[in-house]
């Protein structure tokens, strides 16, 4: 069934950060992937360092690698199943970026040509690096959520759902790279904004306590 589109929303997070101190977290079923628990802060500052403890002892940073936009940690070794895992750092919320009216979401990978003379004249492709990108419309107002932070060159999270009654959204790290304002005598100033992901696009389904 087809969904109607004025149901869909955009959201962007806050300018502001709130601490959080030893948060539990939950691994998945091969122990390399801990996600934490509370997911009011699955988005993570990236401007505050993350501290990984293991068992109450802080985990060298070269074993794991961090997942800002869903707050989990991906470690390199699978961990042992009694192993407490628990994170430190700050979490953004995201508002409703009201002024908003349309929006697109690209998700692409690269592929990458490893033919070779053996290859009987077909080519053989490697799956590369994958990337998120998209637009963002809307109208123009006084307090327009995106010229400020695209001069700023930061990065920021963009969550999308394509209706508030659906529980699957899709959200990212994404840097602003071009915004587009037009005008006509018949019609309000729009504006449009184009962004890049930077870090892994994350895929939820919210919970309902």
């Amino acid at each position: 069934m087809a969904k109607p589109g004025k149901h869909a929303r955009v959201m962007i997070m806050s300018t502001t950060s709130t601490p959080f101190t030893d948060e539990a977290t939950t691994p998945d079923a091969t122990f390399t992937i801990y996600t934490i628990d509370d997911r009011t802060m699955r988005y993570w500052d990236r401007d505050t360092p993350v501290v990984v403890e293991r068992n109450g002892t802080p985990v060298p940073a070269n074993e794991y690698r961090v997942q800002y936009a869903g707050g989990r940690i991906h470690f390199y070794e699978p961990q042992e199943e009694e192993d407490e895992i628990t994170v430190s750092g700050a979490f953004v919320s995201v508002v409703v970026a009201a002024e908003c009216r349309e929006f697109t979401i690209s998700i692409g990978r690269e592929m990458v040509d490893v033919t070779v003379f053996e290859s009987d004249g077909w080519r053989d492709r490697l799956s590369g690096i994958g990337g998120v990108t998209g637009t963002i419309s809307g109208f123009y107002n006084i307090n327009n959520l995106f010229t400020e932070r695209l001069l700023q060159q930061k990065p920021l999270v963009l969550e999308f759902w394509t209706s508030k009654d659906d529980p699957e959204f899709f959200a990212v790290y994404a840097v602003l790279e071009s915004q587009e304002l037009s005008a006509a005598v018949e019609g309000a100033v729009e504006t449009s904004v184009g962004w890049q992901s930077d870090g892994e696009l994350l895929i939820e389904q919210e919970v309902t306590p």
